[in-house]
């Protein structure tokens, strides 16, 4: 591929994406966000929705069928067997809402091995919301609250085929939230168990005359039947959840490489209503009714759709941009994402920026980072496909 070729391709897909940006923009503009009309849905664990790694943030959440790494445990464990490495670990550092508290964060580490037919990976999410200083009626202080919540993840991946894949993963989650009222010890805490299904399929071939990688992926997860916790905790659904996506990676001429991605998502949880608000979960009914506690406009409306450019230079440095976009009613966290990585042998640097109004997002204009090593490496057959040891 010439390079007058390769840059004609690269402005023709920036032109799309700005499109996209453009008609999501003005859609966010004309929408009515009456607080009448606000039926966001909340959960238990609300963490474990939130994208823990910088890549994936860059590309505003789209990456359930995106490449692999070894980040792939917290959107997508089944893609796993497809990475080219034997080995490896992460670790991604988000600060949560930056303008208004600096101690609170989520901190991620991940892990996996890989033969190229099976993987295991292991996963932690650490959510410390800071400190909180108690205090009475007459303004003593009682005591320093540090709530925290975590959860703990491990994921084996199988291929099927040379170009699909299956996963199953396990979650426990912890929720320590509260002092008792002599402030000396933890109230309130709660515990859940999850588990999740994911699926991942990749074909080599060619599209607009340039090589090619389609991709397609779905994960199912926090599937359980609610967070149980002491007589002070009170039970909640489970962020249950369905994403959905597709990706192509272009190899537009022999050192440049632009992958395109799109998910759609949708949490499998009904809303709460006076009638259903102080119920214990029923689970797995409540996964079912999701689909059908509102009409299909509404329905729809709960589906929010992300999407991602990642273009990368001689498999070393690459540029990323996405857009989220979610109906104001039902959480408005529409945004605009951006970031960047290098890779130098085996370490990989991502950053992710948001550049976001803080009323729309706690994340707004704050910096992710991830930091990945891999170790060894698997042979490919002539279709680019990893080959099993």
């Amino acid at each position: 591929m010439n390079s007058s070729s390769s840059t004609k391709f690269l402005l023709f897909a920036s032109l799309v994406f700005a499109g996209i940006f453009n008609a999501v923009a003005q859609n966010l503009n004309s929408d009515n966000q009456s607080p009448s009309n606000y039926t966001a849905i909340s959960t238990g664990f609300p963490f474990l929705r939130i994208t823990p790694d910088a890549r994936s943030a860059a590309m505003a959440g789209s990456g359930v069928a995106r490449s692999p790494d070894a980040n792939a445990l917290s959107i997508n464990p089944s893609a796993l067997v497809f990475l080219p490495q034997k080995a490896g670990f992460s670790i991604s550092y988000n600060p949560w809402l930056k303008s208004i508290a600096k101690d609170m964060s989520l901190s991620y580490f991940s892990a996996y091995l890989n033969n190229g037919h099976q993987a295991i990976g292991i996963s932690l999410r650490y959510f410390s919301l800071g400190e909180t200083t108690i205090r009475d009626e007459q303004a003593l202080l009682l005591g320093l609250l540090h709530p925290v919540e975590y959860a703990v993840d491990f994921s084996y991946a199988r291929k099927l085929g040379p170009e699909f894949s299956l996963a199953a993963s396990m979650r426990y989650a912890i929720s320590r939230l509260a002092l008792n009222e002599q402030a000396t010890a933890i109230r309130s805490s709660a515990n859940a168990l999850a588990v999740g299904i994911s699926a991942y399929f990749l074909k080599p071939t060619t599209l607009f005359g340039y090589g090619a990688n389609l991709s397609a992926g779905l994960n199912l997860s926090n599937i359980g039947p609610g967070s149980i916790g002491n007589q002070n905790a009170a039970r909640s659904y489970l962020p249950a959840n369905l994403r959905i996506g597709s990706a192509a990676a272009l190899d537009i001429d022999d050192l440049s490489r632009l992958t395109i991605a799109a998910d759609l998502n949708k949490l499998l949880v009904p809303l709460a209503t006076s009638a259903n608000l102080n119920s214990y979960p029923n689970f797995p009914s409540s996964m079912l009714r999701s689909f059908s506690d509102g009409t299909l406009t509404e329905e729809l409306a709960e589906i929010s759709i992300s999407a991602g450019l990642e273009y990368t230079f001689k498999q070393q440095f690459s540029l990323r941009a996405g857009y989220l976009y979610e109906q104001p009613e039902k959480g408005n966290q529409s945004h605009l994402s951006l970031g960047a990585g290098i890779q130098y042998q085996s370490m990989n640097l991502d950053l992710a920026y948001l550049p976001l109004d803080l009323e729309k997002s706690p994340m707004a204009n704050t910096l992710k980072i991830s930091l990945l090593f891999n170790f060894g490496h698997l042979a490919k057959n002539r279709f680019g496909l990893i080959r099993p040891n």
